[in-house]
């Protein structure tokens, strides 16, 4: 996500509620936001491993750096 200043923001995860979402292995890495969602309480960000891919993060298991 870009803000109208150009800077771009990034998240940290900090846990996961389930073992099965795909961030529950990147504990303490950081991603850069590409979107949000207030609606569902989510932020969009791209795989390190798969850059094409998009998924989501829950606002509860990130930090806003």
């Amino acid at each position: 996500m870009t803000t109208p200043f150009g800077k771009k923001h990034t998240i940290k995860i900090v846990s996961f509620k389930n073992p099965l979402l795909w961030y529950a292995t990147h504990v303490g890495k950081t991603f850069e936001i590409c979107r949000t969602d207030s609606r569902e309480r989510i932020y969009w960000v791209r795989e390190t491993e798969f850059p094409f891919a998009l998924n989501w993060v829950h606002w509860n298991d990130a930090e806003l750096l």
